[in-house]
């Protein structure tokens, strides 16, 4: 669905798109949450990373339109363990969100580059 989104000859469908993919992009987060298995959690966490990517991706009025009703359960993320790599991209996500709500500035190349590459 993010191919779509991403999709300028496909704006026709963003709004049908985005519609689908918030409720989905917070359900895969509160499921990530209740797992309680380590080998599940471990096999979940590449989906966390498409997802977080994907959002990182999105340009600021559209992140907008994702970040409200899932700001909430990645918050909560940070009560859990998570990898390393998924640390990163949270906070290159984080970091990104704060400069579209204009509470943060990104003052460092490190941080553009997290947020744009997150890869």
């Amino acid at each position: 669905m993010f191919k779509l989104y991403f999709d300028t000859s496909r704006s026709d469908c963003w709004v049908e798109v985005e519609k689908r993919l918030i409720p989905l992009a917070k359900e895969v987060i509160v499921y990530f949450l209740s797992l309680n298995s380590e080998p599940h959690s471990e096999a979940w966490t590449s989906v966390l990373l498409l997802l977080f990517h994907q959002l990182a991706r999105l340009e600021r009025e559209r992140l907008k339109a994702f970040v409200a009703p899932i700001y909430d359960s990645l918050c909560d993320l940070w009560l859990v363990e998570l990898r390393p790599e998924v640390n990163s991209v949270l906070r290159g996500l984080f970091l990104r969100i704060g400069t579209v709500y204009d509470i943060s500035v990104p003052d460092s190349s490190s941080t553009k580059s997290i947020i744009v590459n997150g890869q």
